[in-house]
């Protein structure tokens, strides 16, 4: 019998689990992306929410935090289950890091079919939209390319 590569895939529906199922509330959702921006040594965070959740609804939440490059939103955001805590567990200013699973990013997914996120460093923007209904017909997660940073 010839040897194979084999390669651990994941459904789609990973995201349901981790994202719907945690953060199935507008309270926890937020909390999560607050706690987020908090870990990025952010001082101020400004949370707009819709006067109604529905299909239209548009949920904003910017903060001052350190930001990041290209490179850092594919090494930390779009790499789901990423210890936090691998790069020490304190802060660029010293705060003790609150979150550690790698899941938190997922916590929009609670409450929205798209998220986008936005970041600026050292001048330089970066965005990465996922939009879940681009990837619900796919078979595994891993055969998925997403548009990089821009």
């Amino acid at each position: 019998m010839p040897e194979n590569d084999a390669f651990l895939r994941f459904s789609p529906r990973i995201l349901d689990h981790l994202g719907l199922s945690a953060y199935n509330s507008v309270q926890k959702s937020v909390a999560e992306i607050v706690a987020n921006s908090y870990d990025a040594d952010a001082t101020e965070v400004h949370v707009t929410l819709p006067d109604a959740m529905d299909g239209m609804a548009v949920t904003e939440i910017r903060d001052n935090g350190s930001g990041m490059s290209g490179q850092d939103v594919i090494e930390k955001i779009l790499f789901i289950g990423r210890n936090k805590r691998e790069d020490g567990q304190r802060t660029a200013s010293e705060r003790l890091v609150i979150g550690s699973k790698g899941i938190g990013k997922l916590a929009g997914f609670g409450i929205a079919s798209r998220i986008e996120l936005t970041t600026w460093k050292n001048g330089e923007q970066s965005s990465v939209t996922v939009d879940r209904s681009a990837i619900e017909d796919i078979q595994a997660l891993s055969e998925h390319v997403l548009k990089g940073p821009r």
